[in-house]
Order: structure tokens, then C-alpha cells, then sequence
């Protein structure tokens, strides 16, 4: 079961919604980015695991509009995952054809 967030974003309907996900490469790119953000007085929440692989926070801009910034599928996290598979296969030998 996931955690609920800490920050939620409701649409005109009471759906809840985040105006836009951005995704970074991950994890220290992604506290990278929200100490830079914190540091130039940007509102941003804290980090949390919201039980899915990678990491989140959200970030208002100037008129309360919410952002989501997630730190996995980004390209070295697919790249692993895709280097992890191949290596898997390898590992179980050939393929057999009939």
C-alpha cells in the first residue's frame, strides 16, 4: 500500500491532480534540484517514498500551481534496468527453437 502523500492537488471535479511531473536522473539529481529550489525560496515539499520505485517532491510556482518532480525512469534508471534484464537472460542461457 502506498503512502499518501503529504501535499494534494485537487482539480475542478475534487480530483486529485499535480499540475505537471517533471523527472530528473535520479535521486541526487533530484535533491540536487530541490536544495537548489529551496535555496532560491522556491515553497518545495520535503522528499518522500510514496511506495513506487524513485522519489518525489512537489513545488509551488508564484501563483500556487503545483509541480511534481519524481526521481526514477529516467534514463540511467532505464538503462540499468534494461542492462539487469539482458544480463538476466544471458544468464539463463539460449533461447530454445523449434
Amino acid at each position: 500500500m502506498c503512502k499518501k502523500s503529504k501535499h494534494e492537488l485537487f482539480d475542478s471535479d475534487g480530483i486529485k491532480r499535480f499540475s505537471l511531473t517533471f523527472e530528473v536522473d535520479g535521486l541526487r539529481e533530484l535533491e540536487a534540484l530541490h536544495e537548489e529550489l529551496i535555496n532560491k525560496g522556491v515553497k518545495a515539499g520535503d522528499i518522500e517514498d510514496r511506495g513506487h520505485p524513485g522519489r518525489n517532491f512537489l513545488f509551488s510556482d508564484p501563483d500556487g500551481n503545483l509541480f511534481d518532480v519524481w526521481s526514477e525512469l529516467s534514463p540511467s534508471f532505464k538503462k540499468r534496468q534494461l542492462t539487469n534484464k539482458v544480463a538476466e537472460q544471458a544468464e539463463s542461457g539460449p533461447a530454445l527453437s523449434i
